[in-house]
């Protein structure tokens, strides 16, 4: 259904009609603005750094069919000052009401006085969508209207690749380098090397991004590097098609969290992955936590740490030594059987701090069996090369220092024949970037028409040794 023409939109236009036809007569409430001390706070967008009043910004302003969008709305004074206070805005749009789409339903304004949804089209809504947020303030309510085309199926779309550190809880270390990638797809959804993408930087500056014009390679990919902010805040990167079929047509990847105080500790854990074996709830491994201060130095000896995790548990505290210490941690009944991520968080007082730092980490708890898929494969001449991606029977990354020796039954594999596992947390199973082993995924060479790949995994403590065994069809040249 077109986003223009139905009741539930009839019934969102006449009611934003009337919300500014009672502000602009005078009414006893303000609707897109209301009187403070400070000036006229009022709700609208800053793009280029100029705020308009009443209007929000959605970016990127068209999108294929199921694609998604960022809106933004800003509560200041008419000053220019930010309004600190947290509060409520409310996100909805026509194609929301027809169920044709969805929106963020509500949202809390952040320290900025920024409030950011998330749109996804869906496949049935279709031309122009109008999106509304809304918010009330000391009685007052204000209002925000903005637009977003959704473009014919018939057109190229470039979609968000999940990103390798983009683990639970998604938050990562402020100033870290990561990796974004984006897949151009034909409208048949097959993948488009060659074609010129623009990238940028959604909620901080453009120098956070190593590149902003780049061409998809094989498999439709292209990435860049993004430092995440160092003091606080979140950001996204848009992509946008250039040229051809889908111009203008855009993607946004999802939010790169960084600590929102300056006051952060840096944190790791070591292992990264921990390899349980059974599952069975009795299962414990020995963690090294590694804390530094803000400069990235040390904390100081016989530093207390407190300690809390999201999964099984660990002892309250623990002092360090070198900016260090080892703790147990042991498996609860609550995850038994159960592969997934957990986190670490610290909180500690320092006498150059002032205040508590604290820090975060991830980690993943993996089972004993591994699993193995093509993910795609293209004959060689007497042979076949094979993208394979090997990870937990969760779909989990293998613990550091894994180590992977391929064979082929029937015939004999060139390269590689053996890899470790780096010491990475990462999702595992689609090779979006191909391969690349922080993803678990490896290019392996079989010769022998009807060769069937094996692979051998074996952990450094021995836990976990397994062979699969892929017996698909092997492709004839």
């Amino acid at each position: 259904m077109n986003a223009t023409t139905s009741r539930p939109a009839l019934r969102l236009f006449l009611a934003s009609g009337l919300l500014l036809l009672l502000a602009a007569c005078g009414g006893s409430q303000g609707f897109t603005s209301t009187s403070q001390a400070a000036g006229q706070l009022e709700m609208g967008s800053v793009v280029n750094g100029a705020f308009t009043s009443g209007a929000l910004d959605v970016s990127p302003s068209t999108i294929a069919p199921g694609g998604t969008a960022t809106v933004t709305a800003v509560l200041q004074y008419s000053t220019g000052t930010a309004y600190t206070v947290p509060t409520t805005v409310n996100f909805s749009s026509n194609c929301v009401l027809n169920k044709e789409a969805t929106i963020t339903s509500s949202v809390t304004t952040n320290a900025s006085g920024e409030a950011v949804a998330t749109y996804n089209a869906g496949t049935k809504c279709s031309g122009t969508d109008t999106i509304q947020a809304t918010a009330q303030v000391n009685g007052s309510n204000l209002i925000a209207i903005g637009t977003i085309t959704i473009s014919s199926s018939s057109t190229a779309v470039v979609d968000a690749v999940v990103p390798r550190v983009d683990a639970p809880p998604n938050f990562i270390s402020p100033g870290t380098s990561v990796r974004v990638g984006f897949v151009v797809r034909s409208p048949q959804g097959i993948p488009e090397p060659g074609r010129s993408v623009t990238l940028s930087v959604l909620g901080g500056p453009q120098s956070l991004l190593s590149t902003h014009f780049v061409r998809s390679g094989p498999g439709g990919t292209v990435f860049a590097a993004l430092t995440v902010p160092a003091v606080g805040g979140s950001v996204r990167i848009l992509a946008r098609l250039v040229g051809g079929n889908g111009l203008g047509v855009g993607s946004v990847s999802e939010a790169f969290h960084a600590a929102a105080s300056t006051r952060t500790a840096s944190l790791a854990v070591v292992p990264t992955v921990l390899n349980l074996g059974t599952l069975d709830g009795r299962a414990s491994e020995s963690l090294l936590i590694v804390a530094n201060g803000r400069q990235g130095t040390p904390l100081a000896d016989g530093t207390v740490i407190a300690l809390r995790t999201s999964r099984g548990t660990l002892p309250r505290s623990c002092i360090l030594r070198d900016g260090q210490c080892r703790v147990l941690w042991k498996e609860s009944a609550s995850t038994l059987a159960s592969e997934g991520y957990g986190t670490v968080a610290v909180r500690a007082r320092t006498e150059e701090a002032g205040s508590p730092l604290r820090g975060h980490a991830a980690f993943a708890v993996v089972g004993n069996r591994v699993h193995i898929s093509v993910v795609s494969r293209r004959p060689l001449l007497g042979g076949y090369s094979a993208l394979v991606s090997v990870t937990s029977a969760g779909g989990h990354s293998l613990p550091a220092g894994t180590r992977l020796e391929f064979r082929a039954i029937g015939g004999r594999v060139a390269a590689p024949q053996v890899a470790v596992v780096p010491n990475v947390l990462a999702p595992s199973g689609s090779c979006p970037f191909g391969a690349d082993a922080e993803r678990g995924c490896y290019t392996v060479q079989v010769y022998g028409r009807d060769a069937r790949l094996e692979v051998l995994s074996n952990t450094p403590g021995g836990i976990l040794s397994e062979r699969v065994t892929d017996g698909t069809p092997n492709p004839r040249p």
